[in-house]
């Protein structure tokens, strides 16, 4: 018999990625030794998870847990220990994202695998599963998303030594089917923006809308980040792109989770300048209260269809063409490539890079990314 009776023993692992671990072995109700992840890389924080799961009576129980139980909380932003380790280390990862992979766990996922045993989930079960997704007729960009998200969880899970092989280790994505973006052409920019009457006619007078797309035809800023832009981040100089704005969840991290700056022409500057200078209550470049908050998307919408609409691009167009707010922001990259800037440079303006990007500029080809973002 045994004289340490220990309910576990934590120890520190080195990765196959060199990445230092503490794990923890424990014996199961036949008195063989199994180990697992802590998750942490540091020993308190992984005292305390072994405490925790003792408590839960969960230090060998993950194996036999439905994939209901390990599934439901899998992508809650607040109880995920998955969520919870990437932000730990510097990653982003916003509310509205864990929050569409939560719903679609809890909508599809689990009423579909309900209380079969996570460790007894064969290649074959996730095969029907996707199945019987397509056969909603999701299109296979969609569907290759929801995909990603269910085999997160089993990677997770045997990372973590719950099960012992993921299931989703070989299965296929579907061929990208993602419709085109469309792109505005120069005459539609042209009556939008550079006629004598094209605030008037075309945004009706409505200055905030009007420079919110003008502003994303000329930096390729996404919607979000230029709702969330704030006195703070407009220097004579450039615009410094730190957050996005979810009407849900308020600021939150850029999509990449990093910062950029964007260049800024003269007269591009006036134009925010003035509009940062008429709200007085709050800190918002592009709000209808004062700058407490910024403008809604379906204000921004209605304004941009409205718009569209003026100069003779219908919805049956619109759609046919593929043409949102987001076009702006290609647009914005095919005129910089038509215009022989530097593939690296369009990424790295677009969001790609974080906000080191200057430090591999000269002023000279700061000066041309200036001029090339002014037409």
């Amino acid at each position: 018999m045994r004289k340490d009776k220990k309910d576990f023993v934590i120890f520190l692992k080195t990765l196959k990625s060199g990445e230092k671990m503490y794990y923890y072995v424990a014996r199961d109700e036949h008195n063989k030794r199994k180990q697992y992840s802590t998750g942490k890389t540091d020993i308190q924080e992984a005292m305390k998870v072994c405490l925790e799961r003792m408590a839960q009576g969960r230090l060998i129980q993950n194996a036999q847990l439905s994939f209901t139980e390990y599934a439901k909380d899998f992508y809650d932003y607040e109880k995920s220990q998955f969520i919870q380790g990437k932000l730990q280390r510097g990653f982003s990862f916003s509310h509205a994202n864990a929050e569409a992979r939560n719903r679609f766990i809890r909508s599809t996922a689990i009423p579909f695998f309900g209380d079969k045993l996570i460790s007894q989930i064969s290649p074959n079960d996730i095969e029907a599963f996707i199945v019987s997704l397509k056969s909603t007729g999701i299109k296979n960009n969609t569907l290759n998303g929801k995909i990603k998200w269910l085999r997160q969880i089993f990677r997770y899970a045997y990372k973590m030594h719950d099960i012992q092989f993921d299931p989703t280790e070989r299965i296929m994505l579907f061929k990208n089917d993602t419709a085109e973006k469309g792109i505005f052409n120069d005459e539609e920019i042209e009556q939008l923006f550079n006629n004598t009457d094209s605030l008037e006619k075309c945004w009706g007078s409505d200055i905030i809308t009007y420079t919110m797309n003008y502003l994303s035809l000329h930096t390729g800023l996404r919607l979000g980040e230029i709702q969330a832009l704030q006195k703070e981040d407009l220097t004579e100089d450039c615009i410094i792109v730190r957050k996005s704005w979810s009407e849900q969840y308020g600021l939150g991290s850029t999509k990449t989770g990093k910062t950029r700056i964007i260049p800024l022409s003269r007269s591009l500057y006036e134009k925010l300048a003035i509009l940062a200078g008429n709200n007085r209550s709050g800190n918002f470049i592009f709000s209808t209260n004062d700058g407490v908050r910024p403008i809604t998307r379906k204000t921004l919408y209605g304004r941009f269809y409205y718009a569209l609409e003026k100069i003779g691009l219908t919805e049956t167009e619109r759609k046919h063409r593929n043409i949102t707010f987001h076009s702006w922001r290609h647009t914005f990259a095919s005129i910089l490539a038509n215009g022989n800037v530097p593939e690296l440079y369009i990424r790295r303006l677009t969001g790609h890079t974080s906000q080191k990007m200057l430090d591999t500029y000269s002023h000279l080809q700061i000066d041309r990314l200036r001029e090339a973002i002014d037409f």
